[in-house]
C-alpha cells in the first residue's frame, strides 16, 4: 500500500515518494527523533527474502562509497538519504572526460573492493544504482545481494540450480554477465563485468551491447565484443582501453579476478592520464600559433598577435567579433551572470540556447565554434574555477560544478536563487542571491553554507585577500564599488559604477591593473592597485552604448587575467508574449517597452500592469498597456516603482515604491486622478496579490537577515500584519478568487514547494486549517484560473505546471501536468519571481520574451595597449 505525504512508519514521517521498482517503494522520509531526512524502502511481501538479504548485506558494510543503513522495521529499510544523480542518465548519455570517468572509476571499484571483502556481491551494478554526490560516489541498491561462492569453477561445472524460482533473471538486463544469463551463479567477477559496461558508456557516452530487442541484446552479450573503446574516443590511453575490455571478457577466468586488483590498475592510468593532459597542456599554450598562417580567420590571427604579447615582441590591442553558432542565441539573463572569460581568457563560458532550453556552451578563442556541455540544460548563471578546470553554474535550486571540458555535473550546494559568483583559490565560492537578497560563502568540499550581508557581483581579487564588489549607496544615489578585506572585514569605497566591476592586472597574478565597469551606458577602465585596494587616476572610456540595467549593477561584459575583454553592444529589449497551453507564440503584445519582470493582468484581462525599465534613471516605473489597442500609458512618476497589483475592480493599482531603498507598499488609481495612499515602511514590501473583497492586500516581506515572510496590509487602516513567519522561505501568495484559500511557496522541505491553505479574513486574518502541498518535485509562482478551477505554476525546471481543483466543503486537488517548459528567450529576475500571468480562461500565458538576438559580442586582446595608445 502506497504511503501518503506525512504518515508515519514508526518514528519516521513519510515526505515524498522518490522511486519504485519490482521489490518495493523507496520514500524520503524525516527521523522525528533525531531530525535528520532519510530514505526508507519499504518491502513488497513477496519480495520479503530480498529485503532481508539487502539488510545483512548493507548492515555488513561500512565504507565511504556504500550508502549506509541506520535501522529496519518488519518491512522496511532506512537509510542514509543520497542527495546524488546517476553515474550516466539515459536522458543525455554523453562521454565524461577521461580524468573525471577515473576519478568516479576508482571510487566504485573502491566500494566493490570492500563488499567482496565481506563475501558479498552486488549482482545488480548499474549507472542507476550508482550516485555521485557532493562527497563523491555512492553506491547503493543491495536488493540483489547474495555471498559470494568462491571465484574459480570446474570446467566441467554444469547449471543445475536456477538462479529464480520460476526462470526470472535477477538483476537488469543490460548490465548483466554472461554468466548470469547462462544460469551459472554470479561471482566477483560478475560484479567486475557489470563495472566494465558503465565504465564503458561513462567514457563513451553509448552501452557496450545495443540490441533491438532483450533477446538480441542477451544474444549479443554472450558471443559479440563491443567496440573498442579507442575506436569511438581515438585519443584515449591504449592501457585504459585493456583495462575495460579485460573486464568485459566472456570468460571470468580471462577478467580482473578481483575488484582490488582492478583499482590499483585504473589508479595507475589515472596518474599517468594526468602527467600526459599536464605535459600537452604546457606544449600548446599558444595552439593558434599554427593555424594562423593557414587562414582560420580573424580570430585565429588575433590570438596569434596576441601571444606575441608573453614573448616580448611587440604589443597591440586586436579586435573580433564573436557570434554564437547558427540557431543558437545568448540566453541573457537580466541580472544574472550569463557569460564568463576563463582565468586565462582562451575560452569563454556562456548561457545560450535555441529552441530547446539554456545551457552552458564553452566559446574556444581560437575557434570558431563552441561547445555545449551536456547535464547543463536551464542553467542560468556561469563563472569559472581559479585553475579554469571547472565551471560552475547555477540550475534548479542548486549550485553546481561541471568539467570545462565537458563531463559529469556535480552538485556543490543547495541554493535558492544565484545572480552572480566568483570562486577563490582556496576553494571557496562567493554567491550573491535575490529574494531575499544576501550573499553567502560555501566550501566547495564539503558545501557547508555560510550566510553574510549582501554583496553584488563579488569578484575575488589575484590575491584572495580582497574581494570586490557593488551595493547601493545613498551618498551617490546610485551603486558604488567596494573592496572588502576578507580577514577583517574592513571595507574600502571606491567609485560610482552602474555597474558590475572586475580587474585585470597588467601581468597575471600582478598588484597593479585596471578596473573595469560601466557608468551612463559606457564601458570605463580606472587604474588600481589590488593590494592597497584604491584607486589611481580618473576613469577612462573604452567602448560607449553598452547596455546595462543601472539600478541593479547588470552588464553583459568580463576580462580575463591576461588581457582579454568581452563585451555586448545588443539590445536587451523583452516583450510580453501570448503562449498557448501547449507553448506555441502567440504573438507579443506590445514592443516599445523593455519590461522588468514583475507584471499582472487586469480583473477583466483586458490590460496589464507592468513595472518597465528607464534607462536613463537607472529604475523603473509602473506602465499600463491596453491589450485591445496595444496603446501603453505610464501610471507612477516615482523611479524604483516595482510590483504592480490589481484592485478586485481594476480602478487601483498596489505596488512597492523604492528607489536606492527597500520598497514600501503603495496604492494609487490607474486614472492617474490622485490619491495615492502609502502605507508604513519597513521592509522591503513587495505586493502579491489583492483580496477579492477589497479588504487585504497580500506582500512579500523581506529584510536584512530576515527570511521572505507573507504579510497583508489592511486597506482600509493602512495597517501591516504577518500572515505566515517561518524560519523558512515563504512568498508569493495568491489568493483563490472566492478569497478562501491562499497558495503560496515555501522553501521548509529544502526547495520551493507550493501549498494550499485555507485563510481566514477577520480583523486578525490567519491561516487555519491543514497545509496541502500541491507541487511534487517543486514549484513556484502560483496563479489561480478566473473560476478558481485550476491552480497554475513554475516547476523548477520552468514549466507552466497546472493542477485541477474541486470545491465544494473543501479543496480537493488532482495530479499536476506540466503544460509546457517557457521558451529559452523567457526572461525572470529569479526562480521564486513570478514572471508569467494567466488569461481569466487559463488558456493563454503572458510572459516575457526577447525577440532580438542582438549584435554578436565584441572580443578585445590586449585590450590595455588600446588603452594606452587612445590615451597618450
Amino acid at each position: 500500500m502506497a504511503l501518503s505525504t506525512g504518515s508515519r512508519l514508526g518514528p519516521y514521517e513519510i515526505l515524498a515518494p522518490i522511486g519504485s521498482g519490482g521489490m518495493g517503494v523507496v520514500y524520503k522520509a524525516r527521523d522525528t527523533r533525531l531530525d535528520r531526512i532519510v530514505a526508507i524502502k519499504v518491502s513488497n511481501e513477496s519480495f520479503s527474502k530480498r529485503f532481508e538479504r539487502e539488510a545483512r548485506a548493507v548492515a555488513a558494510l561500512n565504507h565511504t562509497h556504500i550508502c549506509t543503513l541506520h535501522d529496519i522495521g518488519p518491512d522496511y529499510l532506512v537509510m542514509e538519504y543520497i542527495d546524488g544523480e546517476p553515474v550516466v542518465s539515459q536522458t543525455r548519455p554523453v562521454p565524461m572526460a577521461v580524468p573525471e570517468a577515473l576519478r568516479i572509476a576508482i571510487q566504485i571499484a573502491s566500494a566493490l573492493e570492500a563488499a567482496h571483502a565481506k563475501g558479498i556481491l552486488h549482482r545488480d551494478l548499474k549507472p542507476a544504482n550508482i550516485l555521485l554526490t557532493k562527497s563523491g560516489v555512492k553506491l547503493l541498491d543491495f536488493g540483489l545481494a547474495k555471498i559470494a561462492e568462491p571465484a574459480t569453477r570446474s570446467p566441467d561445472d554444469t547449471f543445475t540450480n536456477s538462479i529464480t524460482a520460476a526462470g526470472q533473471i535477477l538483476g537488469t538486463v543490460q548490465y548483466m554477465s554472461p554468466e548470469q544469463f547462462q544460469g551459472h551463479e554470479a561471482d566477483v567477477r560478475s560484479d567486475i563485468f557489470s563495472f566494465g559496461l558503465v565504465l564503458y558508456e561513462m567514457l563513451t557516452g553509448r552501452r557496450a551491447f545495443q540490441a533491438a530487442n532483450q533477446a538480441s541484446l542477451i544474444a549479443a552479450v554472450l558471443k559479440d565484443d563491443p567496440p573498442p573503446v579507442a575506436s569511438l574516443l581515438p585519443s584515449t590511453s591504449p592501457l585504459l582501453d585493456r583495462t575495460v575490455l579485460k573486464c568485459l571478457q566472456k570468460d571470468p577466468d580471462r577478467r580482473w579476478q578481483s575488484a582490488a586488483d582492478l583499482r590499483d590498475e585504473l589508479a595507475w592510468i589515472a596518474t599517468n592520464v594526468e602527467r600526459e593532459v599536464s605535459s600537452v597542456s604546457r606544449r600548446s599554450i599558444f595552439p593558434w600559433i599554427a593555424t594562423a598562417a593557414t587562414g582560420a580567420g580573424a580570430a585565429s590571427l588575433a590570438l596569434w598577435q596576441w601571444g606575441k604579447r608573453t614573448s616580448g615582441g611587440p604589443t597591440e590591442a586586436t579586435r573580433f567579433l564573436l557570434s554564437p553558432p547558427e540557431g543558437v542565441r545568448i540566453a541573457r539573463m537580466f541580472t544574472r551572470q550569463s557569460l564568463a572569460l576563463s582565468p586565462v581568457g582562451r575560452r569563454l563560458a556562456m548561457i545560450a540556447g535555441g529552441e530547446q532550453r539554456s545551457m552552458v556552451w564553452v566559446h574556444r578563442l581560437d575557434s570558431l565554434s563552441a561547445t555545449p556541455l551536456p547535464g547543463t540544460e536551464g542553467a542560468t548563471m556561469v563563472f569559472w574555477s581559479p585553475d579554469g578546470a571547472f565551471i560552475g553554474f547555477w540550475e534548479g535550486g542548486k549550485l553546481k560544478k561541471i568539467p570545462a571540458d565537458g563531463g559529469t555535473p556535480l552538485n556543490i550546494c543547495d541554493l535558492p536563487a544565484a545572480w552572480s559568483a566568483t570562486w577563490s583559490l582556496n576553494n571557496r565560492i562567493v554567491v550573491h542571491t535575490a529574494f531575499p537578497p544576501d550573499s553567502v560563502a560555501i566550501s566547495v568540499q564539503s558545501g557547508a553554507v555560510n550566510k553574510f550581508k549582501p554583496l553584488m557581483w563579488p569578484k575575488f581579487l589575484p590575491s584572495g585577500k580582497h574581494l570586490l564588489y557593488v551595493n547601493q549607496d545613498p551618498t551617490v544615489k546610485g551603486l558604488r564599488a567596494f573592496a572588502v578585506e576578507m580577514s577583517s572585514g574592513r571595507e574600502t569605497g571606491l567609485m560610482r559604477t552602474d555597474t558590475q566591476v572586475t580587474f585585470t592586472p597588467d601581468q597575471p597574478g600582478g598588484s597593479l591593473g585596471y578596473l573595469l565597469f560601466g557608468r551612463n551606458g559606457t564601458l570605463q577602465a580606472l587604474r588600481f592597485d589590488a593590494n592597497r585596494a584604491s584607486t589611481i587616476g580618473q576613469p577612462m572610456p573604452l567602448a560607449k552604448d553598452v547596455p546595462f540595467f543601472g539600478g541593479l549593477g547588470w552588464s553583459e561584459f568580463d576580462t580575463s587575467a591576461d588581457g582579454a575583454l568581452i563585451f555586448s553592444t545588443g539590445s536587451q529589449d523583452a516583450q510580453l508574449t501570448w503562449l498557448d497551453r501547449s507553448g506555441r507564440d502567440l504573438g507579443p503584445v506590445d514592443a516599445s517597452r523593455d519590461f522588468f519582470g514583475f507584471f499582472r493582468l487586469s480583473p477583466d484581462g483586458k490590460k496589464v500592469a507592468a513595472d518597465v525599465f528607464n534607462f536613463n534613471q537607472g529604475s523603473t516605473d509602473i506602465w499600463i498597456c491596453d491589450l485591445s489597442h496595444a496603446t501603453i500609458e505610464r501610471v507612477t512618476l516615482e523611479p524604483g516603482s516595482a510590483s504592480p497589483v490589481w484592485s478586485p475592480d481594476g480602478t487601483r493599482i498596489a505596488y512597492g515604491r523604492g528607489f536606492n531603498e527597500p520598497l514600501h507598499l503603495k496604492t494609487k488609481p490607474v486614472d492617474d486622478s490622485g490619491g495615492e495612499i502609502g502605507f508604513p515602511a519597513g521592509s522591503f514590501q513587495l505586493p502579491t496579490d489583492w483580496s477579492p473583497d477589497n479588504r487585504w492586500i497580500f506582500y512579500q516581506n523581506t529584510g536584512g537577515e530576515a527570511n521572505a515572510e507573507i504579510w497583508v496590509a489592511s486597506v482600509a487602516q493602512r495597517k501591516l500584519m504577518p500572515l505566515l513567519q517561518t524560519p523558512f522561505d515563504n512568498s508569493y501568495a495568491a489568493l483563490s478568487p472566492n478569497g478562501e484559500y491562499l497558495a503560496f511557496s515555501a522553501n521548509d522541505t529544502g526547495r520551493p514547494e507550493v501549498y494550499v491553505q485555507r485563510f481566514q479574513g477577520d480583523d486578525r486574518p490567519k491561516l487555519v486549517g491543514p497545509r496541502q502541498r500541491v507541487s511534487h518535485n517543486g514549484g513556484s509562482g502560483p496563479r489561480w484560473r478566473r473560476d478558481g478551477k485550476e491552480l497554475f505554476f513554475l516547476s523548477l525546471d520552468r514549466q507552466v505546471t497546472v493542477v485541477p481543483v474541486q470545491q465544494g466543503a473543501g479543496i480537493n486537488f488532482g495530479f499536476p501536468v506540466a503544460l509546457f517548459r517557457l521558451p529559452t528567450s523567457y526572461r525572470s529576475l529569479a526562480p521564486s519571481t513570478v514572471g508569467y500571468d494567466v488569461s481569466n480562461d487559463g488558456q493563454r500565458f503572458l510572459v516575457p520574451v526577447r525577440r532580438a538576438v542582438g549584435a554578436p559580442l565584441q572580443v578585445v586582446l590586449n585590450w590595455q595597449a588600446g588603452l594606452r595608445a587612445s590615451n597618450g
